[in-house]
This record gives C-alpha cells, structure tokens and sequence, in this order.
C-alpha cells in the first residue's frame, strides 16, 4: 500500500509540474528575429522585450546594426517595448509603447519602424 502512495505523489507531482512549467521547458514557443530602426536608421544599441501577460518577459539585446534574435518567446498576444537611449521613453513602457505582436510556433521575423 505505501508504495502506491508513492506512485500516486510522484504522479500528481508530474502533473502539477506539467502545467506549471514555463513555455521554455515544454510550452510553444518562437524563435523572434528583426531589425529595429527608428526615424529610418537602425538603433544601435539597447534591447526590445517581449511582454506576455503572464509570465516571465524575454529580452534580447540589439546589435550595433539594429538587429535582434530573442530565443523561446512565447507563442501568443505580446506587449512589446524597446528601450534605447535614442528613443523616447514612451517605447520602454509597456502601457505606451503601443506596440503588440503575435508570435506562432517556430521561427518568426519582427521588424519594427519607430517614429
């Protein structure tokens, strides 16, 4: 009997670690890749994070090109802010930066046009 007590905790512990467990360990994910420019000309430097409404944000740093590769992004609706020196404020704000993107499964491509 107490081994199938055992059985039934490993179980339930399974399970709860199933639903539990963040999209990197077994959710749909996406792999985001773009360009950021603002104003026509590449950022080159800062970091755009992607925003889900729950959970952990994933953040990826901008290269000098403006380019971007932001890894195991959650599939869905996502809020999404740039922060930079170059740009105003209202792009790092996740209630102002008025920018939403929708990720599928696998790889995606994300540019982004600032003004």
């Amino acid at each position: 009997m107490v081994w199938l007590k055992s059985l039934g905790l490993i179980a339930l512990a399974g399970l709860v670690l199933s639903v539990l467990a963040p999209p990197a360990l077994g959710g749909d994910t996406a792999t985001v890749t773009g360009k950021i420019s603002y104003n026509g000309k590449p950022l080159k430097s800062g970091k755009v994070t992607f925003h889900p409404a729950a959970g952990k944000a994933i953040v990826a740093k901008l290269n000098a090109d403006g380019t971007y590769e932001a890894k195991n992004v959650p599939v869905g609706e996502l809020k999404v802010t740039v922060q930079s020196k170059a740009l105003p404020k209202k792009y790092a704000n996740v209630n102002t930066s008025g920018l939403v993107y929708q990720p599928q499964k696998g790889e995606n491509a994300f540019d982004i046009e600032l003004k």
